[in-house]
C-alpha cells in the first residue's frame, strides 16, 4: 500500500501548496497507524484476558476480529519454570494482546486450551481434587493459567513441552527513502517496510495521516488533487 499511500499525500500536498520532508510523512503515516489500530481495537477497558475485543455484543466482537486481521499472528513459545513470556518473537513484532493460549504436553502432541483465570480462581481450581486440572486425570487436560505480570502466564501443570499463542500485535513502523526522479512526486527507493494494513483501509490510513501533518483540504483541494491523479493515470 505505501507507494500509492505516499503517491497520493504528494498529490494532496502538491494540490494544497505545502511542503513536508520524507521523514515528516514517514512519522505521520506511523501515528496514523497507531490511531486506526486503537480505533479498531476498541477501549482497552472493556477488555479481559484471553478475550481482546469490546465487550458490547457479539457482532461487534467479530467486526473487531476481522477489521485486525493483518496484525493477528501466531507464535510458539518454551516455558520457563510453568511461566510463559508471550512478548518475545522472531519477527520483533510488538505483542498487544494475547487472545488464546493452546498448551501441548510432549512434543508432537495434542494442544489443549488453557483457562485463564482470575488468582483466587486459580488456586481454587488448581487444588480442586474433584475437577483436577492434572494431565494424567484420564487423560483429558485442564490446563489452568493466570496473568502473572504484563504479557506473562503462569499456567499449571507447569511440565508441559511447549505453548501456542494467538496474539494481536501493533503495527510495524514504515520505514522509507525517496528519491527525485524528476516528476511531481518522488519515488521510493527499493528495500522500504510496508504498512500491514491492506488496500480496504487505504482512506482510513490517509485522512489520519494527512490530520497527523497538520493541514486541512479543502472541497477545491480534493477536486483538484483528484483530477490531477486522474490525469496522471491516463
Amino acid at each position: 500500500m505505501l507507494p500509492k499511500l505516499i503517491s497520493t499525500i504528494f498529490t494532496y500536498l502538491n494540490a494544497g501548496g505545502y511542503y513536508k520532508t520524507a521523514l515528516e510523512i514517514q512519522n505521520a503515516i506511523n501515528t496514523a497507524q497507531l490511531q486506526l489500530y486503537k480505533k479498531l481495537r476498541g477501549n482497552m477497558g472493556e477488555y479481559i484476558p484471553m478475550r481482546p475485543k469490546g465487550s458490547v455484543n457479539f457482532q461487534e466482537n467479530n467486526i473487531t476480529a476481522d477489521s485486525l486481521g493483518e496484525l493477528y499472528r501466531v507464535y510458539i513459545y518454551k516455558p520457563i519454570n510453568g511461566i510463559l513470556s508471550i512478548g518475545a518473537n522472531d519477527n520483533n513484532r510488538t505483542v498487544d494482546i494475547v487472545e488464546i493460549i493452546e498448551i501441548q504436553y510432549k512434543e508432537g502432541g495434542d494442544y489443549f486450551p488453557v483457562n485463564i483465570v482470575p488468582d483466587n480462581q486459580y488456586l481454587m481450581m488448581k487444588n480442586n481434587k474433584v475437577i483436577y486440572p492434572d494431565s494424567l486425570v484420564a487423560n483429558t487436560p485442564r490446563p489452568l493459567g493466570r496473568m502473572n505480570g504484563l504479557l506473562t502466564f503462569e499456567v499449571y501443570p507447569s511440565s508441559f513441552y511447549q505453548c501456542k499463542a494467538r496474539v494481536l500485535t501493533l503495527p510495524t513502523d514504515v520505514e522509507f527513502s525517496l528519491v527525485d526522479d524528476g516528476g511531481e512526486v518522488p519515488s521510493l527507493v527499493e528495500g522500504y517496510t510496508d504498512t500491514d494494513f491492506t488496500d480496504e483501509k487505504f482512506n482510513n490510513l490517509l485522512f489520519l495521516t494527512i490530520s497527523s501533518l497538520g493541514f486541512n483540504l479543502s472541497n477545491g483541494v480534493i477536486v483538484q488533487a483528484a483530477a490531477q491523479k486522474e490525469y496522471k493515470e491516463l
